[in-house]
């Protein structure tokens, strides 16, 4: 299992599961929230989606673990800091789908944020708005879709990016054009260099959460398809 630009680990949707110190705690309470209940969502293609899910699994473990493991030599400070820059970046994006859905006090907030965290805190280096009531807003063009009605569709999981369905493949696609990532990198090296710093920093804050689902559900694929589809629902529905 790996990483989604939202996947299971890190995604900009919301499903953070690297957040930090307390990422573990979170996963917890979501599991003891949504366990009861599974989500309803086609999956036609399960054994295909199996078998990327075990592809994933083992680029997890041979390669993205490792790496991780290996940038955590600089100070959790230092990669808290980059972590703090990638999300900053994201603010124009996650308040533009805000707007979209007219909620536009969310949208006003990311901005606030977005513009303190620029100046004061140092190019985004610093979230100086943390603790302010200015929480982050996690909107992306899948939820947009959503908003207006439109179902998830097939549940799919894709190489390297772990869960997602066709509504929210067709929402990464959108917001992977105005990424600012995407737009002020010149070829897809570059991009694909960026993007990789960006999941590895990211899992370098994880407390293995990926391998406690693995350790704690009797079907890892199973959960992580009901919990990412739950939990899609509740962005929406926010």
């Amino acid at each position: 299992m790996t990483i989604n630009s939202d996947a299971i680990i890190v995604a900009d949707d919301g499903f953070d599961w690297a957040a930090g110190d307390d990422s573990n705690d979170a996963f917890l309470s979501f599991e003891d929230e949504y366990q009861e209940s599974p989500a309803e969502i086609a999956d036609p293609f399960e054994g295909l989606n199996r078998g990327i899910f075990w592809v994933n699994d083992q680029l997890y473990f041979l390669f993205l673990k490792p790496l991780a493991k290996g940038m955590r030599f600089l100070p959790k400070p230092a990669r808290q800091g980059i972590d703090n820059f990638f999300n900053n970046i994201g603010a124009p994006l996650r308040a533009g789908n805000a707007m979209l859905q007219l909620k536009f006090e969310a949208m006003s907030r990311e901005l606030l944020r977005f513009l303190i965290n620029s100046t004061v805190g140092i190019g985004g280096l610093i979230d100086v708005t943390q603790g302010t009531g200015l929480q982050r807003v996690n909107e992306d063009f899948g939820q947009t879709l959503g908003h207006y009605g439109i179902g998830p569709g097939l549940y799919i999981v894709m190489p390297l990016l772990g869960p997602s369905t066709l509504r929210d493949a067709l929402g990464d696609t959108v917001d992977a054009l105005f990424d600012p990532i995407y737009l002020n990198t010149d070829t897809n090296r570059d991009l694909l260099t960026v993007k990789a710093i960006k999941t590895i920093n990211t899992l370098s804050l994880d407390n293995d959460t990926y391998e406690s689902i693995k350790r704690d559900s009797l079907d890892p694929y199973l959960f992580i398809r009901n919990t990412y589809i739950q939990h899609r629902q509740v962005l929406i529905d926010e």
